[in-house]
């Protein structure tokens, strides 16, 4: 395990940093400094110049107490590309091991990804690992992180439940599902042990009092749940109709057949089977059009309202077949 500690460019903070990781087995120093021109002008007030030399400051104080050092051109996706490059090459030279680009705003588009990360790419060649850091500003951290790695990234600096600044970051569970699932087209390995996403999630979201949506990719309480009908009956035929990923796979519980008002009878029957109900054609019609009532106010019917509108019918069908035989004991 790394441990590693986030400075800003300035010596008293590295050297803060350090004596921070001075007894860690593996430590990494991660420096940073801004390197667009908004953020170069209104923010740090520095020129391009400055930015360089404070770069190479930074790095190679890093490296004067660790050999693992990390450089970040902060809001790197709306920096000048060719300052950029001279930015990495600069850090790369002082020592440091590896380049992060972030997408600090969240302002990136996939494709601007891809050309950023190629491009510096070319540039530092070797020298130094690249890495990615992507916000979710416009909805696109997975999907430029997943750029990045194409481009040629090998680290991802993302977040359990996309948690972090504004919108939050790339989500670590989309990410490794993405490199699992799509291995066709991304054939590379994170070592994460996947069944623990779900657990993981869910310890997180009662630490940070933060609620996951839902309807969040992979860790969502509706992730492996089904309620249209034409869903229900493919599930029930083949899994794989309607699910690219097993629910276990990430440590979720497993498939949900969710009644609503759009299931299907097919999926009104396995429910009842699953229950321990066998019921026959004319029953489960009939149970179809309370179920499907009670979903259009509650939105969906859980066990327990199925149990019971099940032994209704049932004592409905017994009164009526005793009714019958008491007709026929009269004639």
């Amino acid at each position: 395990v790394q441990t590693c500690a986030l400075p800003i460019s300035t010596r008293a903070d590295i050297d803060r940093a350090w004596a921070a990781l001075a007894g860690a087995a593996r430590p990494r120093i991660h420096v940073f400094l801004a390197t667009s021109d908004i953020h170069l002008e209104h923010k740090l007030r520095i020129s391009r110049a400055q930015c360089l030399e404070q770069v190479t400051m930074a790095v190679g104080h890093a490296r004067r107490y660790c050999s693992d050092v990390e450089f970040s051109a902060e809001d790197a996706t709306r920096s000048d590309l060719a300052f950029l490059c001279d930015v990495a090459e600069a850090a790369v030279r002082a020592g440091a091991t590896t380049i992060n680009l972030p997408d600090t705003v969240g302002y990136a588009l996939p494709a601007d990804i891809d050309r950023i990360f190629r491009t510096v790419g070319e540039r530092i060649g070797h020298q130094a690992a690249m890495s990615a850091h992507c916000h979710n500003d416009l909805g696109l951290a997975v999907a430029n992180s997943l750029a990045a790695i194409q481009a040629g990234a090998r680290q991802v600096e993302c977040t359990i439940n996309g948690i972090g600044e504004r919108a939050g970051n790339a989500s670590l569970e989309e990410i490794v599902m993405a490199v699992e699932v799509r291995a066709d087209v991304l054939p590379y390995h994170t070592a994460i042990h996947t069944p623990a996403l779900v657990p993981t999630s869910n310890t997180l979201s009662a630490i940070v009092g933060v609620s996951v949506p839902p309807n969040k990719a992979i860790v969502g309480a509706n992730a492996f749940a089904h309620e249209a009908g034409i869903h229900q009956d493919g599930m029930l035929k083949h899994e794989q109709t309607y699910e690219i990923m097993r629910p276990e796979s990430v440590g979720a519980a497993g498939t949900r057949l969710v009644l609503g008002k759009h299931s299907g009878m097919r999926g009104l029957d396995a429910r009842c089977r699953a229950l321990g109900h066998r019921l026959r054609q004319p029953e489960l019609e009939r149970l179809y059009v309370r179920v499907t009532a009670l979903a259009d106010r509650t939105k969906a019917v859980d066990d327990l309202q199925l149990t019971a509108i099940i032994r209704e019918e049932l004592l409905l069908v017994a009164a009526g077949t005793g009714a019958a035989q008491g007709d026929a004991a009269c004639h």
